[in-house]
């Protein structure tokens, strides 16, 4: 099985938090009242995945996950930064992956092509205070291409961020800036069990977070949800490549 085919498979049991219509609804209070656990995770180099591509990079495969202990909960990956600090952020994209629903053309990713930090909950991007740039490439083939960002974060930039990819749709792990591991806001990270309704743009090329710098990596459970919690939902469900 191929790059594409084992990604795929890895992420089957998530399909409906990219393409989803899914019925059913949470009461915000309850979601509230979940209590989020989290675990300090160290990323371990993803063996399989670097052969099948056939590269020497150590990729640390970075995805949301359904909880192996409640398949009503998702165990979120949450990437934690200090202000005023820059780390790196590697991301594969699948160039020649085909989508559900958009068979059509896939634009290549280029080094003007960066992701978006989108501030949780407020759903505003201020490249002030968590920006993504100097993209270079660290690996690629006909149908893979690995970029290296830099990110860069503010003295200021205290909270949580969505980080919006070019060309994709759906919902990325998180990357906190400032916060405790050992005690995450549940209510900012409630965005992240968000499974409804998310629109898709014409162009898309799927991609995921496989190399995480000096970042501290922690894994934290929260329930899913089936209708937006705060604005930031609401922008990311209906974002438009």
């Amino acid at each position: 099985m191929g790059v594409v085919g084992s990604l795929q498979v890895r992420s089957s049991a998530l399909g409906f938090l990219l393409i989803a219509i899914v019925v059913g609804a949470v009461f915000a209070a309850h979601i509230l009242s979940t209590p989020t656990e989290s675990t300090v995770h160290t990323p371990e180099c993803d063996r399989q995945l670097a052969a099948e591509i056939e590269s020497h990079l150590c990729l640390q495969l970075i995805q949301i996950s359904v909880s192996s202990s409640n398949n009503s909960e998702l165990s979120i990956p949450v990437m934690v930064m200090r202000p005023g600090t820059t780390t790196t952020i590697d991301v594969l994209y699948l160039l020649s992956a085909g989508s559900s629903g958009n068979p059509g053309p896939k634009r290549n990713v280029s080094t003007s092509d960066l992701p978006l930090a989108l501030s949780v909950p407020s759903g505003t991007v201020d490249a002030g205070k968590v920006a993504f740039y100097n993209a270079s490439v660290i690996f690629q083939t006909s149908t893979v291409i690995i970029y290296r960002y830099t990110v860069m974060s503010a003295p200021d930039s205290s909270g949580y961020y969505a980080i919006l990819p070019p060309y994709y749709y759906g919902i990325y792990p998180a990357l906190a800036v400032g916060v405790d591991p050992n005690s995450l806001d549940k209510s900012a990270l409630s965005i992240w069990g968000f499974s409804g309704l998310i629109e898709s743009g014409e162009f898309i090329v799927p991609s995921y977070i496989v190399g995480t710098g000096d970042l501290n990596v922690v894994n934290a459970t929260v329930p899913l949800i089936y209708s937006c919690p705060n604005p930031a939902c609401v922008m990311i469900s209906h974002s438009q490549s």
